[in-house]
C-alpha cells in the first residue's frame, strides 16, 4: 500500500506591520501632494527672501570678518600674497563708497595711511581711537591695532 503523501507545509504568516505613523517618509501617499493654497505660498514667499536676506547679512558681519582675518594671518606682510579686505563691523565694504578708503592690502599700505584714513578705519571696526599726548606714538599704537583687526600676523 501507498504511503498518503505528506501533507503541505503551513503557509508562512503574513509579514506584521507596525502601525502607519502620521508623515512618514517610508509610507507611500495615495493620491496627489497636497500643495499650499496660492494665497500661503504669496505670503510665505516675500517671507523666505527677507529671511535669506537677513542670514546673509548676519554671515557678512558676524562670518565673513572672522574668515578673512584668519586667511590674512597666514599671508605675512601681505606683499607677496596681498591681504582680503576685511569687513566692517555692519558688514559694509570699507573700500566702496560711501567710505572709499584705501585697500589695505599689506602692511606697507597701513603704514602709510594718514590720520583721517586709520581713524576712520578703527572707526569703522567698532574701536575708539587710543588718545594720547604724543601723537608719534599714538599714531604707531592705532596702526598696531589696525594691523590686528585685518589679521595681520607680522
Amino acid at each position: 500500500m501507498a504511503q498518503p503523501p505528506p501533507p503541505p507545509p503551513p503557509p508562512n504568516p503574513p509579514p506584521i506591520s507596525l502601525p502607519v505613523q502620521p508623515n512618514d517618509p517610508n509610507v507611500p501617499v495615495a493620491g496627489p501632494q497636497a500643495a499650499a493654497p496660492p494665497w500661503v505660498q504669496g505670503i510665505i514667499q516675500p517671507l523666505l527672501t527677507d529671511l535669506r536676506s537677513d542670514m546673509w547679512t548676519m554671515m557678512r558681519a558676524e562670518f565673513l570678518p572672522d574668515f578673512k582675518r584668519l586667511v590674512n594671518q597666514h599671508r605675512g606682510d601681505g606683499k607677496v600674497v596681498s591681504f582680503d579686505i576685511v569687513p566692517f563691523t555692519n558688514g559694509s565694504d570699507p573700500t566702496q563708497p560711501p567710505d572709499n578708503l584705501p585697500p589695505l592690502h599689506s602692511i606697507d599700505v597701513i603704514e602709510n595711511l594718514n590720520e583721517h584714513d586709520l581713524v576712520e578705519y578703527l572707526n569703522g571696526y567698532g574701536v575708539v581711537p587710543p588718545v594720547g599726548t604724543n601723537p608719534h606714538a599714538t599714531n604707531h599704537l592705532q596702526k598696531e591695532i589696525l594691523k590686528g583687526l585685518v589679521g595681520s600676523s607680522v
